[in-house]
């Protein structure tokens, strides 16, 4: 009974290291696949990352929309809405005193708005109608510090802007800020008119 005993034993060890033996070379196996696998895909990645490098990626040009002084008519219709019981796209809304357009001998030269007047609310300060004029204008539009021109009734400064100057080329946007029929006060502008002067012209009057 012993003797049967041990023989049984010895049969169960040697199973046992049978499988695990299996087991291991298993195991062997599926490391092997896995450095396969591994390969392939660094060879992947490695495709990727040249064509990447030779793919160029094109340049996005970005469209800036005119919609004040400068604009077509058509885009400065689109944007604003003309004024009742005047010249047909002269006079555009709002009102500004109860009876008067905001802007006013709307003129296009050219095919563009090149030449109108805004008008203001009495009382405006010409450090508010600063903002106002420069929002006429594209966004890197900046004024000039002090007046081209300086008379009793007027002061004219000039809008510099890349983005307007590269479509009229030669013309550069002038703002002439006016206190009404008096003498210039900066306290109370009444109306500026926007125009433009070309390089080497006589400075405007007023």
């Amino acid at each position: 009974m012993r003797k049967g005993l041990k023989v049984l034993l010895v049969v169960s060890i040697l199973v046992g290291l049978a499988i695990v033996t299996i087991g291991a070379v298993s195991g062997c196996g599926s490391t092997k696949t896995t450095t396969n696998d591994d390969s392939t895909n660094a060879a992947s990645a490695g495709e990727i990352a040249d064509t990447v490098k030779t793919t160029s990626v094109p340049e996005v040009t970005q469209k800036v929309e005119i919609v004040g002084f400068g604009a077509t008519r058509e885009d400065w219709d689109k944007n604003h809405e003309m004024a009742d019981g005047y010249s047909k796209g002269s006079a555009y809304l709002p009102m500004v005193n109860g009876k008067q357009p905001k802007y006013s001998g709307v003129t296009d030269i050219d095919g563009r708005i090149l030449n109108y007047t805004v008008n203001f609310d009495s009382g405006t300060s010409q450090q508010t109608a600063n903002t106002y004029i420069l929002a006429e204008f594209p966004k890197d539009a900046k004024m000039s510090t002090s007046p081209v021109t300086t008379g009793d009734r007027c002061q004219i400064f000039e809008v510099r802007t890349n983005t307007l100057e590269s479509v009229l080329k030669n013309k550069i946007p002038v703002a002439a800020f006016y206190s009404g029929s008096g003498s210039f006060t900066p306290a109370s502008i009444k109306y500026v008119i926007l125009t433009y002067s070309v390089p080497g012209a006589a400075p405007k009057s007023c």
